[in-house]
């Protein structure tokens, strides 16, 4: 998350604004508002990518969760997530 970096993390949670992340390492130097770019794999379904801006950190102690709103996204990777989003809600699961 940031620039220069590759890394490859699980979301908590995901919804059709946004998703939160978990980095284990930290994120020393992470900027509220910097933009990130993204590439999301959603259940079976081929990678794409999107774009983000880091929005919010967690308020636990260690800071290792990210909270990033989509900001680039295309309509039909858009509608990728909010399939998802419903299929899980409908299945009662967490998303």
């Amino acid at each position: 998350m940031g620039d220069g970096f590759l890394e490859v993390f699980r979301a908590r949670d995901i919804s059709i604004s946004g998703l939160s992340v978990y980095v284990p390492h930290g994120f020393d130097g992470y900027r509220i508002d910097g933009p990130v770019d993204l590439v999301l794999k959603i259940g079976h379904d081929r990678s794409f990518r999107a774009r983000g801006v880091i929005r919010h950190h967690s308020t636990e102690a260690d800071k290792r969760f990210f909270g990033v709103q989509f900001i680039d996204v295309s309509d039909e990777h858009m509608r990728r997530i909010r399939q998802y989003v419903d299929g899980r809600l409908a299945e009662g699961g967490e998303v």
